[in-house]
């Protein structure tokens, strides 16, 4: 763990020496956020199966959350006490344009679920159909923690969702603007969303 402002090593451990993830072959994913004291908590996703929480000044520990490692995109709240993640629902099934008797492919499931870091316990989730082959972008979480921000399939296109931490239900829903690789953020004071996609960026203001 480095300051990343000075590249002063903050607190370092050998992978091997932690329990239970000696057997973890690589790093899907890193997710953090700083508390309101100034440490970080950063929640590691270890392929094939194992979550780590590393919380600055403590000893990293392997968490009980039952969700697979590998393309699982996630995020801490703001307050590092949950993480939301993504189910990448996508349909499924064969792709035949030119056969009329295929079925159209499709799949039910998580779309996104939020669990509590420390004991794993299930939240709330998110579920729902898709109808188009999909993968889900990083979620953001607003600074002061009442906003998600996901991607989800809607009908023959993906959309962005705009939902509530407390409860996972859908406040709003819009069309992705642009094609290609998604990014999602809020603005510091969770006033604006913000969506990347491709080399288009489009800004929505959030009523209150």
């Amino acid at each position: 763990m480095v300051d990343a402002r000075t590249g002063t090593i903050l607190q370092s451990v050998e992978k091997d020496s932690i329990p239970d993830l000696s057997d973890q072959k690589s790093i899907q994913a890193v997710t953090s956020q700083i508390d309101a004291f100034g440490k970080a908590h950063v929640l590691i996703a270890w392929a094939p199966g194992k979550w780590l929480l590393w919380v600055q000044g403590q000893p990293p520990r392997v968490v009980p959350i039952s969700w697979t490692t590998r393309s699982t995109p996630s995020v801490l709240s703001s307050d590092a006490t949950s993480v939301l993640i993504m189910g990448n629902l996508s349909a499924t099934g064969s792709i035949c344009e030119l056969r009329a008797s295929c079925p159209p492919p499709t799949q039910s499931g998580t779309i996104a679920e939020l669990r509590d870091v420390s004991t794993g316990r299930l939240k709330w989730t998110l579920s729902g159909t898709a109808s188009i082959f999909s993968h889900s972008a990083v979620p953001a979480v607003s600074p002061d923690a009442r906003y998600g921000l996901i991607t989800l399939p809607d009908g023959e296109r993906n959309a962005i969702a705009l939902i509530s931490m407390d409860t996972g239900e859908v406040i709003q829903k819009f069309q992705q603007p642009g094609w290609g690789p998604t990014g999602l953020s809020f603005s510091p004071d969770s006033k604006f969303a913000m969506v990347a996609a491709g080399t288009m960026m489009a800004t929505y203001a959030i009523e209150k």
